[in-house]
C-alpha cells in the first residue's frame, strides 16, 4: 500500500488488516504520507445516511457506469484507473 501511494499522498485504514510492517513505516516518512486509521464510521449516523441513499437513489444510480464481478478485478481497476467512466461497482455476489 505505501509503494501505491504518491509523494505526499494520503491512505487509510478501515477496521484491522493485520500488521505494518516497520520496513513500510521508513518509506512512508521518506514519501512523506499521512496514514489515517478507523474502526468504524459512526454508527448513529447509519439511519441519516440510509434515508440519504433511500431518497437519491436515481441521481446515484447514474453515476455508476459500470458493473464487474469479483472475477474481474484487475479489468474493474485498470478502467477506473483510466479515468474513461464513472463509478465502478464490484458485486461480489455476481
Amino acid at each position: 500500500m505505501v509503494d501505491a501511494v504518491r509523494r505526499k499522498g494520503q491512505a487509510a485504514f478501515v477496521g484491522e488488516g493485520g500488521e505494518f510492517p516497520l520496513g513500510a513505516s521508513r518509506d512512508m516518512i521518506r514519501k512523506g504520507l499521512v496514514l489515517r486509521g478507523n474502526w468504524h464510521y459512526n454508527l448513529g449516523d447509519y439511519p441519516k445516511l440510509m434515508k440519504v441513499i433511500q431518497k437519491s437513489a436515481e441521481k446515484l444510480d447514474r453515476y455508476i457506469t459500470h458493473t464487474f464481478p469479483m472475477s474481474q478485478l484487475q479489468e474493474a481497476w485498470e478502467l477506473q484507473s483510466a479515468g474513461k467512466c464513472g463509478k465502478v461497482v464490484l458485486d461480489p455476489w455476481a
